[in-house]
């Protein structure tokens, strides 16, 4: 999401009841992650494979 107000406002359009509690996170990006890392490695030739990135 764009930024933390967008997530806010889509978390309110949750179907939720009374006293249910809802946990808003940031979802790193691939960048964020140390590089030389396999699995970073991995993911990011897999993104790249299939045009996801």
């Amino acid at each position: 999401m764009a930024d933390q107000a967008t997530a806010i406002e889509w978390a309110k359009r949750a179907p939720c009841g009374p006293g249910v509690k809802l946990e808003v996170r940031r979802v790193p990006s691939i960048d964020e992650f140390p590089q030389d890392n396999e699995y970073v490695r991995r993911e990011r030739a897999w993104r790249e494979h299939t045009g996801n990135l």
